[in-house]
């Protein structure tokens, strides 16, 4: 499988920071999963692109706020920082603890 890289993170949530300042964070996120045996590309996007998402929280969040009119949805859905951080994290680790349910042939995400 090809390493997720910034147009993946892009498919997650809309970034407008340079590649620069988002190369050191993805490249944590990567690192932090470089153990893991990813199911297909679908859920190795997922869980380090929401890693990478949560580190990159504090330069998200000061970007939305300088353009609190374009994110007024994510403003009011994440109440400051830690939610916002938090939200990524919790999706990260559902995406990596998925598990099928061979009755209804549908994938859950398990939060922990």
């Amino acid at each position: 499988m090809e390493a997720v890289n910034i147009e993946d993170l892009k498919g997650l949530f809309p970034l407008s920071l340079e590649a620069k300042a988002i190369t050191p964070h993805l490249n944590r996120a990567i690192w932090d999963y470089n153990h893991v045996e990813f199911e297909d590309e679908i859920q190795q996007v997922e869980v380090i692109g929401s890693k990478a998402f949560y580190y990159l929280a504090p330069l998200l969040w000061v970007d939305m706020q300088d353009r609190v009119n374009e994110y007024e949805e994510s403003l009011e859905t994440f109440k400051d920082v830690k939610t916002f951080q938090s939200y990524w994290l919790d999706r990260s680790n559902s995406a990596l603890n998925k598990t099928n349910n061979d009755e209804t042939d549908e994938v859950s995400y398990l939060c922990i």
